[in-house]
């Protein structure tokens, strides 16, 4: 896991720690810095459908975890930031390896927004899906 140094002082394994105690998660939080996070779901961890397929709601799930860690990367560990909006779009099956999701923040401020890239390893070249997601974000 990655500890690189935030504006907000929140570290990949703070928020890790964070999510999994609370959300009791299957995700790692393997980096962060300021607008960005990549978080992990061990294949074997993976919703999966017949033949071996990484299941869309495993995907959906990884997406918005994702970009809520992204939002603590310019707001620290925010718990009430909720999903607004969130819409997926599929490009290609899931299978074969660990899923990863690459969360960018787009906007920050009240109505955040995300992209979110996912891809399945070892092949990262090509995405699996992609996401955009919408955070509300409470003022603090």
């Amino acid at each position: 896991m990655g500890s690189d140094h935030l504006p907000s002082a929140v570290s990949a394994k703070e928020i890790d720690e964070y999510v999994k105690s609370e959300m009791g998660a299957s995700a790692t939080t393997e980096r962060v810095h300021q607008g960005f996070a990549r978080c992990v779901t061990p294949y074997e961890l993976c919703g999966l459908r017949p033949g071996g397929y990484i299941s869309g709601p495993t995907i959906m799930q990884l997406s918005d975890l994702a970009a809520w860690v992204a939002v603590f990367t310019h707001a620290g560990i925010v718990p009430m930031a909720v999903t607004w909006d969130l819409h997926v779009t599929f490009l290609r099956p899931a299978i074969g390896g660990d899923l990863i999701a690459e969360a960018t923040v787009n906007k920050f401020g009240r109505m955040t927004q995300i992209t979110v890239m996912i891809y399945v390893s070892p092949d990262e070249s090509k995405p699996v899906a992609t996401a955009s997601v919408t955070y509300a974000v409470p003022s603090r």
